[in-house]
């Protein structure tokens, strides 16, 4: 259950990377969360609750880094581009869950777009 909670740390990573998860954000992470199968009760899910209310720690980039490393590294390059793809499409979705005002506007802060082009880059490395 930790490792599929771990494939969550993206999602988690923008959402706090302008210091907080607002209510539309948590929605997407949770609706997420759903569509991996990690609703309900269990330790997956403690740990992503434990992370809506508390930051992931620092060391949880490096960790989850290594894991789509290893992903990366078992998939063929049309597999490895669907899994990225998939993966960024969550990531904007949560970076927009609470951006600009009424629709207007600017819709990704620089926090989060910095955090973005980061967890990209695991992808390279």
């Amino acid at each position: 259950e930790g490792l599929a909670a771990l494939s969550l740390v993206p999602l988690l990573l923008v959402g706090w990377a302008d210091g907080a998860v607002d209510p539309a954000e948590r929605a997407v992470i949770l609706k997420a969360a759903a569509g991996a199968h990690l609703s309900g009760r269990g330790r997956a899910q403690d740990l992503l609750e434990g992370w809506l209310h508390r930051a992931p720690p620092p060391a949880l980039f490096d960790i989850w880094a290594g894991y789509v490393r290893a992903v990366v590294a078992q998939l063929d390059t049309s597999g490895c581009a669907a899994f990225r793809a998939h993966l960024l499409g969550d990531l904007r979705a949560v970076a927009e869950a609470s951006g600009g005002f009424f629709g207007l506007g600017r819709t990704i802060s620089d926090a989060e777009a910095k955090m973005l082009a980061k967890l990209e880059a695991a992808f390279a490395a």
